[in-house]
């Protein structure tokens, strides 16, 4: 499996990243989502906590990403969270 070149690095807590990237696999391209960790000399050390996602499905994921980012700003999720 190809892991490609990271697109985002968000901080996840103290010690994970969320990894954005493209990937493929058996010649199937997919959005790859996934917790890393820094191992020795900064390098990134992937686990098994993500999510491969078909590019073809990657519309769905974002609408529904997009649905739930709403659903928490009018529930005020947001408001608590930045607390």
């Amino acid at each position: 499996m190809s892991q490609g070149e990271a697109i985002a690095l968000i901080p996840k807590n103290k010690g994970e990243k969320i990894r954005v990237g493209l990937g493929e696999f058996k010649d199937v391209h997919f959005a790859d989502i996934r917790v890393v960790v820094d191992g020795e000399g900064g390098k990134v050390v992937f686990t098994q906590k993500g999510v491969s996602v078909p590019i073809r499905r990657l519309p769905a994921v974002i609408e529904a990403l997009q649905t739930a980012l709403d659903t928490a700003r009018r529930q005020g999720l947001f408001e608590k969270a930045a607390a």
